[in-house]
């Protein structure tokens, strides 16, 4: 059965992720994030302290997150979303997603082709030139290296880290 947790009902929720059973994150567009330790029965409401819109969240394991969105916005806990605290802009590019396939290595994703990496768990950022002049709507890494991004027409791969894309068609687009 479904029920409806109170006091989010209004609010333009964009993702959710669980770490296990127990403890889970609902992330609002508007700066802030709902924390649950009892597998959702009760949501702690966390303020994220920006007026930029959040779009994706991401655990790289039981204590380290980040959080991706509009204006090059990058936002990072080590604590288990107890406390945020928000990175350098790189970027005036609107992310749309992050995603850390270990715990040192991660990407966001954004606005035409907007790429950037981390190799020290999200501590700095930088720009990987690439080919892609779409949007990231989306992003999964297998490893440090391999990922797949996704558009209209197919599906993008990389194998070094998101310098080199190849698109493998889906059958689906006008490409």
């Amino acid at each position: 059965n479904w029920t409806e947790t109170p006091g989010v009902e209004y609010i333009p929720l964009r993702r959710i992720t669980f770490l296990n059973s127990m403890t889970g994150f609902v992330l609002a567009t508007n700066g802030i994030l709902f924390k649950t330790t009892n597998s959702g029965e009760n949501w702690n409401i966390i303020n994220l302290n920006t007026s930029l819109t959040s779009t994706s969240i991401s655990f790289a394991n039981m204590s380290y997150g980040t959080i991706a969105g509009y204006g090059g916005l990058i936002i990072k806990t080590t604590n288990q979303g107890n406390n945020w605290t928000q990175s350098p802009i790189l970027t005036v590019a609107d992310l749309y997603k992050i995603y850390f396939p270990s715990d040192q290595t991660g990407y966001a994703a954004g606005k035409y082709g907007e790429f950037l990496k981390t190799t020290n768990s999200g501590n700095n950022w930088f720009s990987v030139p690439n080919s892609i002049t779409t949007n990231f709507v989306n992003l999964v890494f297998i490893n440090d290296n391999t990922g797949f991004t996704g558009e209209y027409s197919g599906v993008y791969k990389t194998t070094n880290g998101g310098l080199n894309w190849i698109m493998h068609s889906t059958g689906t687009g006008s490409k």
